[in-house]
C-alpha cells in the first residue's frame, strides 16, 4: 500500500513541477533555468523538513515515503538540472561556461542549505 502510495505521490509531484517549473520559466522571460531551480530548491526545503519531523519523532516514516520518496521525487529534478547546466555551457563560450558551474554550484550550495535550514527548524 506504501508502493502504491508513493507511486501515486511521485505523478503528482511530476505535475506539480511540470506546472510550477514552467510557470515560473515563462515570467523569468531568459533561457536561464530558473523553473527547475526553483522546484529543486522547494523540494530540498520540503525533504529536509520532513527529514527533521521524523528525526524528531514527529512523523511516521511512512509519511516520509511518501512525500519525501513519492512527491518530492516526482517533483524535484536532478536530470534536468544537469542537462540545463550542459546547455548553458554550449551558449556563449566564456560566459556560458561560467553561467553552467554556478548553476551546478549555486544550486548545489543553496539545496544544501535549504534542506538543512528547514531539518532546524523541524
Amino acid at each position: 500500500m506504501i508502493v502504491l502510495a508513493a507511486i501515486i505521490a511521485g505523478g503528482v509531484g511530476s505535475a506539480a513541477r511540470y506546472g510550477l517549473a514552467g510557470t515560473v520559466q515563462r515570467g523569468a522571460r531568459t533561457t536561464r533555468p530558473w523553473g527547475t531551480a526553483v522546484v529543486n530548491l522547494a523540494g530540498a526545503l520540503v525533504l529536509g523538513l520532513l527529514t527533521g519531523l521524523h528525526a524528531a519523532g514527529h512523523l511516521h516514516v511512512d509519511i516520509v515515503t511518501v512525500v519525501g520518496t513519492g512527491f518530492c521525487g516526482g517533483f524535484t529534478t536532478f536530470s534536468t538540472w544537469m542537462v540545463e547546466s550542459v546547455l548553458l555551457g554550449e551558449e556563449g563560450g566564456g560566459a556560458g561556461r561560467v553561467g553552467a558551474l554556478l548553476n551546478v554550484a549555486g544550486m548545489l550550495v543553496l539545496g544544501v542549505g535549504a534542506a538543512a535550514v528547514a531539518a532546524a527548524i523541524a
